[in-house]
């Protein structure tokens, strides 16, 4: 989601995943999946870094969740194998 300013200088806050296309004609139009349209100040290059920019931080954040449930489970295991007696130990107790 990108905010984008109206001609009318109020802010909207738009679903990137809702956006059909984008067109400079001369303003700046968005276009919907389900028809809705909305005239925009920012330019279409603008809206292409703010699309880029929201794209890379929920690819940070997505990766940033992934390597700490690694982590996690690497301390899980970590604490199994600690508690277990070594196959040796078990053996030679038989």
């Amino acid at each position: 989601m990108i905010f984008l300013t109206k001609l009318d200088k109020s802010r909207v806050l738009v679903t990137l995943a809702n956006l059909k296309y984008i067109e400079a004609t001369p303003d700046t139009l968005l276009r919907f999946v389900n028809g809705d349209m909305l005239i925009v100040c920012e330019t279409l290059d603008e809206i292409a870094m703010l699309a880029e920019k929201f794209k890379a931080r929920c690819l940070r954040a997505a990766a940033t969740h992934l390597n700490e449930e690694c982590v996690l489970e690497d301390m899980s295991n970590s604490k199994l194998s600690s508690h277990r007696e070594p196959a040796t130990l078990r053996a030679s107790a038989s």
